[in-house]
Protein backbone atom coordinates (compact mmCIF):
# COMPACT_ATOMS: atom_id res chain seq x y z
CA UNK A 1 0.00 0.00 0.00
CA UNK A 2 1.35 3.44 -0.96
CA UNK A 3 0.87 6.66 0.97
CA UNK A 4 0.88 10.36 0.20
CA UNK A 5 3.58 12.54 1.73
CA UNK A 6 2.67 16.16 2.51
CA UNK A 7 4.86 18.18 4.84
CA UNK A 8 4.91 21.91 5.55
CA UNK A 9 7.46 23.95 7.49
CA UNK A 10 7.85 27.62 8.40
CA UNK A 11 10.88 29.60 7.23
CA UNK A 12 12.22 32.78 8.79
CA UNK A 13 13.87 35.41 6.56
CA UNK A 14 17.34 34.28 7.67
CA UNK A 15 16.84 30.75 6.30
CA UNK A 16 15.43 31.59 2.87
CA UNK A 17 18.96 31.59 1.40
CA UNK A 18 19.41 27.93 2.39
CA UNK A 19 15.99 27.09 0.95
CA UNK A 20 16.89 28.62 -2.42
CA UNK A 21 20.33 27.00 -2.47
CA UNK A 22 18.87 23.55 -1.80
CA UNK A 23 15.83 23.81 -4.06
CA UNK A 24 17.71 25.29 -7.04
CA UNK A 25 20.84 23.20 -6.42
CA UNK A 26 23.04 26.30 -6.21
CA UNK A 27 26.00 24.45 -4.74
CA UNK A 28 29.68 25.26 -5.17
CA UNK A 29 33.02 24.67 -3.46
CA UNK A 30 31.93 26.77 -0.49
CA UNK A 31 28.41 25.35 -0.19
CA UNK A 32 28.59 21.65 -1.04
CA UNK A 33 25.57 19.49 -1.91
CA UNK A 34 24.33 17.09 0.81
CA UNK A 35 25.46 13.48 0.47
CA UNK A 36 21.92 12.31 -0.39
CA UNK A 37 21.92 14.33 -3.64
CA UNK A 38 23.02 12.36 -6.72
CA UNK A 39 24.53 15.06 -8.94
CA UNK A 40 24.51 12.70 -11.95
CA UNK A 41 20.69 12.91 -11.88
CA UNK A 42 20.32 16.62 -11.14
CA UNK A 43 19.63 17.34 -14.82
CA UNK A 44 16.38 15.37 -14.39
CA UNK A 45 15.02 17.96 -11.93
CA UNK A 46 12.42 20.31 -13.36
CA UNK A 47 10.72 23.57 -12.45
CA UNK A 48 6.97 24.21 -12.37
CA UNK A 49 7.14 27.78 -11.06
CA UNK A 50 10.38 29.58 -11.79
CA UNK A 51 12.03 32.03 -9.38
CA UNK A 52 15.74 32.66 -8.95
CA UNK A 53 15.50 35.29 -6.19
CA UNK A 54 13.51 33.83 -3.31
CA UNK A 55 14.46 36.54 -0.82
CA UNK A 56 13.34 39.48 -2.95
CA UNK A 57 10.18 37.68 -4.13
CA UNK A 58 9.14 36.96 -0.54
CA UNK A 59 10.05 40.47 0.60
CA UNK A 60 7.93 42.00 -2.15
CA UNK A 61 4.84 40.12 -0.91
CA UNK A 62 5.59 40.94 2.73
CA UNK A 63 5.99 44.63 1.86
CA UNK A 64 2.52 44.55 0.29
CA UNK A 65 1.11 43.32 3.59
CA UNK A 66 3.12 45.84 5.63
CA UNK A 67 1.83 48.70 3.47
CA UNK A 68 -1.73 47.89 4.56
CA UNK A 69 -1.14 47.85 8.30
CA UNK A 70 0.34 50.15 10.91
CA UNK A 71 1.73 47.42 13.16
CA UNK A 72 5.30 46.49 12.27
CA UNK A 73 5.87 42.88 11.17
CA UNK A 74 8.40 41.28 13.51
CA UNK A 75 11.85 40.59 12.07
CA UNK A 76 11.78 37.00 13.35
CA UNK A 77 8.31 36.28 11.98
CA UNK A 78 8.28 33.37 9.48
CA UNK A 79 7.67 34.95 6.08
CA UNK A 80 7.36 31.80 3.98
CA UNK A 81 6.10 28.24 4.16
CA UNK A 82 7.70 25.35 2.32
CA UNK A 83 5.69 22.32 1.24
CA UNK A 84 7.36 19.02 0.45
CA UNK A 85 5.12 16.77 -1.65
CA UNK A 86 6.00 13.14 -2.31
CA UNK A 87 4.68 9.59 -1.89
CA UNK A 88 5.85 6.12 -0.91
CA UNK A 89 8.75 4.84 -3.08
CA UNK A 90 6.48 2.04 -4.35
CA UNK A 91 4.27 4.63 -6.07
CA UNK A 92 7.18 6.06 -8.07
CA UNK A 93 8.45 2.58 -8.95
CA UNK A 94 5.13 1.77 -10.64
CA UNK A 95 4.04 5.18 -11.99
CA UNK A 96 5.20 6.34 -15.42
CA UNK A 97 7.07 9.63 -15.85
CA UNK A 98 3.90 11.31 -17.14
CA UNK A 99 1.86 10.02 -14.17
CA UNK A 100 4.47 11.31 -11.75
CA UNK A 101 4.45 14.73 -13.42
CA UNK A 102 0.63 14.77 -13.33
CA UNK A 103 0.73 14.01 -9.60
CA UNK A 104 3.05 16.94 -8.92
CA UNK A 105 1.06 19.28 -11.18
CA UNK A 106 -2.18 18.38 -9.40
CA UNK A 107 -0.48 18.84 -6.02
CA UNK A 108 0.72 22.29 -7.08
CA UNK A 109 -2.79 23.24 -8.20
CA UNK A 110 -4.04 22.19 -4.75
CA UNK A 111 -1.47 24.43 -3.02
CA UNK A 112 -2.32 27.36 -5.32
CA UNK A 113 -5.97 27.03 -4.32
CA UNK A 114 -5.01 26.94 -0.66
CA UNK A 115 -2.78 30.02 -0.80
CA UNK A 116 -3.89 31.98 -3.89
CA UNK A 117 -1.78 31.78 -7.07
CA UNK A 118 0.01 35.10 -6.51
CA UNK A 119 1.40 33.93 -3.15
CA UNK A 120 3.13 30.84 -4.55
CA UNK A 121 6.76 31.83 -5.17
CA UNK A 122 8.50 28.69 -6.44
CA UNK A 123 7.87 25.03 -7.28
CA UNK A 124 10.69 22.61 -8.10
CA UNK A 125 10.64 18.83 -8.50
CA UNK A 126 13.75 16.92 -7.37
CA UNK A 127 14.54 13.67 -9.15
CA UNK A 128 18.12 13.43 -7.87
CA UNK A 129 17.40 12.13 -4.36
CA UNK A 130 16.24 8.70 -3.21
CA UNK A 131 12.53 9.45 -3.72
CA UNK A 132 11.13 12.07 -6.16
CA UNK A 133 9.52 15.01 -4.39
CA UNK A 134 8.45 18.60 -4.95
CA UNK A 135 9.37 21.74 -2.98
CA UNK A 136 6.83 24.56 -3.07
CA UNK A 137 7.56 27.92 -1.40
CA UNK A 138 4.63 30.19 -0.55
CA UNK A 139 4.08 33.42 1.38
CA UNK A 140 1.42 32.71 4.07
CA UNK A 141 -0.98 35.60 3.49
CA UNK A 142 -4.58 35.65 4.67
CA UNK A 143 -6.89 37.91 2.70
CA UNK A 144 -10.20 39.43 3.73
CA UNK A 145 -12.40 42.18 2.30
CA UNK A 146 -10.45 44.95 4.00
CA UNK A 147 -6.81 43.93 4.15
CA UNK A 148 -4.01 41.39 3.87
CA UNK A 149 -2.41 39.65 6.84
CA UNK A 150 0.85 37.70 7.15
CA UNK A 151 -0.27 34.71 9.20
CA UNK A 152 1.97 31.61 9.04
CA UNK A 153 0.66 30.29 12.35
CA UNK A 154 -2.93 29.88 11.14
CA UNK A 155 -1.81 27.55 8.32
CA UNK A 156 0.11 25.28 10.71
CA UNK A 157 -2.24 24.59 13.62
CA UNK A 158 -2.82 20.87 14.38
CA UNK A 159 -6.40 21.12 13.13
CA UNK A 160 -5.34 22.89 9.92
CA UNK A 161 -2.55 20.38 9.25
CA UNK A 162 -4.92 17.46 9.76
CA UNK A 163 -7.40 19.09 7.38
CA UNK A 164 -4.55 19.61 4.90
CA UNK A 165 -3.82 15.87 4.87
CA UNK A 166 -7.49 14.95 4.45
CA UNK A 167 -8.21 17.53 1.74
CA UNK A 168 -5.05 16.63 -0.18
CA UNK A 169 -6.02 12.99 -0.20
CA UNK A 170 -9.57 13.69 -1.39
CA UNK A 171 -8.60 16.21 -4.07
CA UNK A 172 -5.25 14.83 -5.27
CA UNK A 173 -3.74 11.65 -3.85
CA UNK A 174 -6.77 9.35 -3.89
CA UNK A 175 -6.98 9.60 -7.69
CA UNK A 176 -3.49 8.08 -7.84
CA UNK A 177 -4.30 5.22 -5.47
CA UNK A 178 -2.51 6.80 -2.50
CA UNK A 179 -3.70 6.52 1.08
CA UNK A 180 -3.90 9.50 3.42
CA UNK A 181 -0.99 8.27 5.52
CA UNK A 182 -0.63 8.69 9.26
CA UNK A 183 -3.66 9.78 11.26
CA UNK A 184 -4.88 9.53 14.82
CA UNK A 185 -6.09 6.00 14.04
CA UNK A 186 -3.71 3.05 14.32
CA UNK A 187 -2.25 1.97 10.99
CA UNK A 188 -1.50 -1.75 10.66
CA UNK A 189 1.85 -2.48 9.01
CA UNK A 190 3.67 -5.71 8.34
CA UNK A 191 7.15 -6.03 9.84
CA UNK A 192 8.66 -5.73 6.36
CA UNK A 193 6.72 -2.53 5.64
CA UNK A 194 7.74 -1.06 8.98
CA UNK A 195 11.41 -1.95 8.42
CA UNK A 196 11.40 -0.38 4.95
CA UNK A 197 9.87 2.79 6.33
CA UNK A 198 12.35 2.82 9.20
CA UNK A 199 15.29 2.41 6.80
CA UNK A 200 14.08 5.32 4.65
CA UNK A 201 13.73 7.59 7.67
CA UNK A 202 17.11 6.51 9.03
CA UNK A 203 18.73 7.40 5.69
CA UNK A 204 17.06 10.79 5.74
CA UNK A 205 18.16 11.38 9.33
CA UNK A 206 21.73 10.25 8.52
CA UNK A 207 21.87 12.70 5.61
CA UNK A 208 20.68 15.53 7.88
CA UNK A 209 23.29 14.63 10.51
CA UNK A 210 25.97 14.65 7.79
CA UNK A 211 24.79 18.09 6.64
CA UNK A 212 24.89 19.32 10.24
CA UNK A 213 28.47 18.08 10.69
CA UNK A 214 29.52 19.73 7.41
CA UNK A 215 27.92 23.00 8.52
CA UNK A 216 29.64 22.78 11.91
CA UNK A 217 33.02 22.26 10.21
CA UNK A 218 32.36 25.21 7.92
CA UNK A 219 31.38 27.35 10.91
CA UNK A 220 34.58 26.37 12.78
CA UNK A 221 36.56 27.35 9.71
CA UNK A 222 34.83 30.74 9.55
CA UNK A 223 35.28 31.29 13.29
CA UNK A 224 39.01 30.67 12.91
CA UNK A 225 39.36 33.11 10.05
CA UNK A 226 41.06 36.41 10.78
CA UNK A 227 39.93 39.56 9.11
CA UNK A 228 43.18 41.34 8.35
CA UNK A 229 43.65 44.26 6.06
CA UNK A 230 46.05 43.39 3.27
CA UNK A 231 49.30 45.24 2.94
CA UNK A 232 48.68 48.42 1.02
CA UNK A 233 51.38 49.58 -1.33
CA UNK A 234 51.22 53.29 -1.83
CA UNK A 235 51.20 54.33 -5.49
CA UNK A 236 54.03 56.39 -6.86
CA UNK A 237 53.43 60.05 -7.52
CA UNK A 238 53.00 60.84 -11.18
CA UNK A 239 55.07 63.42 -12.99
CA UNK A 240 53.76 66.95 -12.39
CA UNK A 241 51.11 65.60 -9.95
CA UNK A 242 50.43 68.03 -7.09
CA UNK A 243 50.65 66.96 -3.45
CA UNK A 244 46.91 67.41 -2.93
CA UNK A 245 46.03 65.38 -6.04
CA UNK A 246 48.45 62.63 -5.02
CA UNK A 247 46.99 62.62 -1.50
CA UNK A 248 43.44 62.28 -2.83
CA UNK A 249 44.47 59.42 -5.12
CA UNK A 250 46.16 57.55 -2.25
CA UNK A 251 43.10 58.13 -0.07
CA UNK A 252 40.76 56.72 -2.72
CA UNK A 253 42.85 53.60 -3.28
CA UNK A 254 43.24 52.91 0.45
CA UNK A 255 39.50 53.35 1.02
CA UNK A 256 38.76 50.99 -1.87
CA UNK A 257 40.97 48.27 -0.38
CA UNK A 258 39.40 48.73 3.06
CA UNK A 259 35.88 48.70 1.56
CA UNK A 260 36.52 45.46 -0.36
CA UNK A 261 37.99 43.78 2.71
CA UNK A 262 35.03 44.81 4.86
CA UNK A 263 32.61 43.41 2.26
CA UNK A 264 34.38 40.04 2.45
CA UNK A 265 34.24 40.13 6.26
CA UNK A 266 30.53 41.02 6.26
CA UNK A 267 29.76 38.20 3.80
CA UNK A 268 31.55 35.70 6.06
CA UNK A 269 29.64 36.96 9.09
CA UNK A 270 26.36 36.53 7.21
CA UNK A 271 27.41 32.97 6.34
CA UNK A 272 28.08 32.32 10.02
CA UNK A 273 24.59 33.51 10.94
CA UNK A 274 22.96 31.40 8.21
CA UNK A 275 24.90 28.30 9.28
CA UNK A 276 23.87 28.75 12.92
CA UNK A 277 20.22 29.12 11.88
CA UNK A 278 20.38 26.00 9.70
CA UNK A 279 22.07 24.03 12.48
CA UNK A 280 19.20 24.96 14.80
CA UNK A 281 16.63 23.91 12.18
CA UNK A 282 18.36 20.56 11.67
CA UNK A 283 18.42 19.94 15.41
CA UNK A 284 14.65 20.51 15.54
CA UNK A 285 14.10 18.17 12.57
CA UNK A 286 16.23 15.47 14.21
CA UNK A 287 14.29 15.80 17.48
CA UNK A 288 11.01 15.40 15.60
CA UNK A 289 12.31 12.34 13.71
CA UNK A 290 13.58 10.71 16.89
CA UNK A 291 10.27 11.38 18.64
CA UNK A 292 8.29 9.91 15.73
CA UNK A 293 10.50 6.82 15.58
CA UNK A 294 10.14 6.30 19.33
CA UNK A 295 6.35 6.57 19.11
CA UNK A 296 6.24 4.06 16.25
CA UNK A 297 8.43 1.62 18.16
CA UNK A 298 6.00 1.86 21.08
CA UNK A 299 3.04 1.20 18.76
CA UNK A 300 4.75 -1.85 17.24
CA UNK A 301 5.60 -3.20 20.70
CA UNK A 302 2.00 -2.66 21.88
CA UNK A 303 0.55 -4.41 18.82
CA UNK A 304 3.02 -7.28 19.19
CA UNK A 305 2.00 -7.80 22.82
CA UNK A 306 -1.68 -7.74 21.83
CA UNK A 307 -1.07 -10.38 19.14
CA UNK A 308 0.82 -12.62 21.58
CA UNK A 309 -2.03 -12.44 24.08
CA UNK A 310 -4.59 -13.69 21.52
Amino acid sequence: MSYQVVRVSKNKPTSIGFVQRHNLRQYDQKHKAPSNVDSSKTHLNYTLIECDKFKSAVKEKVDEVQAQQTRKIRKDCPTSLEYVISASPEFFEKASASEQREYFNNALKFIKNRHEVENVISAVVHMDEETPHMHVVVVPIRKNEKSLRLDPKSFCTPRELSKLQTDFNKQVAKKFGLERGESSDVKHQTTAEYNRQLQRENKELTAQIKEKKDLAAELDKLNGAEFKLPQIELPKAELLESKSAYGERVKREVLQVVSNTLKVAQAQLRDQDEIKKRNFELEEIQKNHESELSQRDQKIEKLTNQCQSL
